[in-house]
């Protein structure tokens, strides 16, 4: 089956070469977009980089100041705690100025990108043919411009972000934890296997669910508008109540797929916050054991504990930047579609001008009637 353009727009059970052929053409549409502005995201990310770096080396300063700062301070020496005193403020006070310049810098850099998308597909839909707009409604257009572009938009202006920042903040709080207390980073590797799965799992299923939302917000902005334009001939035929009916209907269609969206999102994001607390806890009681044991200093512990929640923290944020890229990308994949499609007339390469035009046309046996 073809899924050229808006081919088939509505399937929502693709095959793998069909997701395949669709995943393709979004990815290239996002290259696009990104192309212009790489010099500009290599400077917000290296500038978050920077930033996550210093916020990440919070805990170990915490331990070196517990283990090594106050047993000096306790013989009057005094200087290494003011030190790393002195570390700890500042590395949070460069953090949030770095953090600062990154979210304003990468709003306008979203900014630009939701602009350029949006001119793409005014222009493109200029130039398509009077047949592709006979079969391809005005409702769906104001679709693709208003709900496909705002979950675009919301993915950026948010979700990307703070996926960023998450995903800096895991790395690097990941490789603390390895120099700081390697025995007790293997619990932190444990817990990700059933991350995984239930990371994948939300993956598969929010994937359908959102496609299948996607197509029924289009049914039902489409109903809309066209009842509003032709409201006219709505009065005058008295299809009211036929109207509201199909409204109904695909109102109730539309509450249902997103009650299906939520409620994978309500599994999902529990089972990572039961994850994070029950890896927490056993670092807590194996570090604890190993103190007692006197193997580490309670220092280590501290900050093998905070880097453990520490690891664990931007897994909301993840799984808020992923329910938000599944809408996204459904969007994109509509949006796609949209510009993938050519004109079935070519305007000339080289017009040439009219002039002195004449002729006539003759209208024999012509009916006008609504489908």
């Amino acid at each position: 089956m073809s899924m050229h353009g808006v081919a088939n727009e509505e399937k929502s059970d693709l095959t793998k070469e069909e997701s395949r052929a669709i995943r393709q053409r979004s990815m290239k549409l996002l290259s696009d977009l990104v192309s212009p502005i790489k010099k500009r995201l290599a400077v917000g990310f290296t500038t978050v980089t920077i930033a996550t770096f210093l916020q990440v080396a919070g805990p170990a300063i915490i331990g070196i100041a517990i283990d090594t700062a106050l047993p000096a301070a306790m013989k009057h020496d005094w200087t290494p705690l003011w030190i790393c005193a002195f570390v700890y403020i500042a590395s949070a006070a460069i953090t949030a100025f770095g953090m600062n310049f990154f979210i304003t810098y990468a709003a306008r850099t979203n900014q630009s990108v939701i602009f350029d998308l949006r001119q793409r597909l005014f222009r493109h839909t200029q130039r398509l043919s009077i047949d592709f707009h006979e079969q391809y409604t005005s409702g769906r257009f104001i679709s693709r411009q208003t709900n496909d572009l705002d979950s675009i938009r919301e993915l950026l202006d948010t979700g990307g972000n703070e996926m960023i920042a998450a995903l800096l903040i895991m790395i690097f709080t990941a490789i603390a934890f390895i120099v700081l207390d390697p025995q007790a980073f293997v619990i932190l590797l444990i817990a990700l296997i059933p991350l995984g799965f239930t990371t994948r799992w939300y993956q598969k299923q929010s994937r359908l669910a959102y496609r299948i939302s996607r197509v029924a917000s289009a049914k039902l902005i489409v109903h809309f508008v066209e009842t509003m334009i032709g409201i006219r001939a709505v009065k005058a035929f008295r299809k009211e109540d036929s109207n509201q009916e199909k409204y109904d209907e695909l109102v109730e269609d539309y509450r249902k797929i997103n009650v299906r969206t939520i409620m994978l999102f309500g599994v999902y994001q529990p089972s990572q916050v039961f994850i994070a607390v029950a890896t927490v806890a056993a670092v807590l009681v194996f570090d604890g054991i190993r103190v007692m044991h006197g193997e580490i200093g309670i220092g280590t512990l501290t900050a093998s504990v905070l880097y453990a929640r520490r690891f664990f923290d931007p897994m909301e944020a993840i799984a808020n930047f992923y329910n938000a890229y599944q809408s996204a990308a459904s969007a994109l994949e509509k949006i796609s579609g949209v510009l993938e499609e050519v004109p079935s007339v070519a305007e000339p390469v080289s017009p040439v001008a009219v002039s002195n035009a004449s002729g006539k046309v003759n209208f024999n046996d012509v009916e006008f009637h609504y489908s």
